[in-house]
This record gives C-alpha cells, sequence and structure tokens, in this order.
C-alpha cells in the first residue's frame, strides 16, 4: 500500500488540505516509527506503522476547518436536514468544481450554471442543501420526496445522462 496514492485519491484537488495532511502524517510517522524502534522485543511492523500514521487523519476533509478548505461539519448539517446521504453535497462538489479548486463566486457546485455568487462557501452548502432537501418552494418540484438519483438526474442529468451515475461513483468512493 502505498499512503501517498491513497491521499491524492481524495486530495488531488485540495491541494492546500493535501499538502497539511502529508506534511503532519510525517511528522506523526516519524515519531511513531521511533518510538515502534524502542520495543524491538515486541517485534512491530515498522512499514505498517509508519503507513498508518501517514494515513490516520486522512478524514480531515470531513471536518469543519474552513482555513484548510474542509467544511464536513456544514456538508453534515445540511444532509441531516432532510436525511440526505452526507456524502451527497462533497460529492457534488468534487464533480462540479474539482472539490472547489475550479469553484466560481464561492460556488463549487456550480449551482445555477455557476450564475449564482455566494457570500461563502459556507452559505453555498447551506442553500444548496436547502434546494436539493426540497425547502425552497421553487425548486422543490425538482428535489423534495425524491431518491438521490432522482435529485441528481434534476440536478443536471438532463444535460449530461451519465452526471448521476459519475456523482454516485464518487459517493462510493468517500
Amino acid at each position: 500500500m502505498n499512503p501517498l496514492e491513497i491521499i491524492e485519491k481524495y486530495y488531488k484537488d485540495n491541494p492546500g488540505a493535501k499538502d497539511i495532511l502529508i506534511a503532519h502524517g510525517e511528522m506523526v510517522a516519524k515519531k511513531a516509527t521511533e518510538l515502534a524502534k524502542k520495543v524491538k522485543h515486541l517485534n512491530p511492523d515498522l512499514k505498517f506503522i509508519k503507513e498508518a500514521a501517514i494515513l490516520h487523519d486522512i478524514g480531515i476533509f470531513l471536518t469543519n476547518a474552513p482555513q484548510i478548505n474542509c467544511y464536513g461539519d456544514k456538508f453534515a448539517e445540511a444532509a441531516d436536514r432532510c436525511d440526505m446521504d452526507w456524502r451527497l453535497l462533497p460529492a457534488i462538489a468534487v464533480r462540479e468544481s474539482s472539490g472547489g479548486k475550479q469553484a466560481c463566486g464561492n460556488n463549487p457546485f456550480g449551482w445555477a450554471s455557476c450564475r449564482v455568487d455566494f457570500e461563502s462557501v459556507e452559505k453555498a452548502i447551506e442553500v444548496v442543501g436547502s434546494n436539493l432537501c426540497g425547502f425552497n418552494p421553487r425548486t422543490e418540484s425538482y428535489y423534495k420526496n425524491k431518491t438521490t438519483y432522482e435529485r441528481l438526474w434534476n440536478y443536471n442529468g438532463m444535460v449530461n445522462r451519465n452526471y448521476p451515475d459519475e456523482v454516485l461513483r464518487i459517493v462510493d468512493d468517500f
């Protein structure tokens, strides 16, 4: 297993968070292997310890740390409002803007074909989440009481027939 390949899979579009994760993971790996070498009589697997140490915080993108482009709490809050899969909004952001890297106007979801700018990414999560939950009377017919596939079809499937399946593959990768 190559921990850097795994990190690249989830952070390729978030270089700031990736750099922080790798630097931190390497520091932890150094310390962990130093300690493991002190207990040779226990026959520690140094390779595994190093790999595990590098990967131990791989889920930071699901935390709430806006300074490193991680909005996990906001994504979870938006999803919890209507029992939506917590991975859906992040997956849409990955599909639409490479996880926010190509976002237009704090709009990592490409909402309204990027014709809508948001005051912050947090506000975009709240607004798009509310729409996907069916809470906006202007869009509820597209999203309220729909399956995840139907929501994705209505979001962009009429433009790109593969869109729901593409986003669902990203969801599954999380």
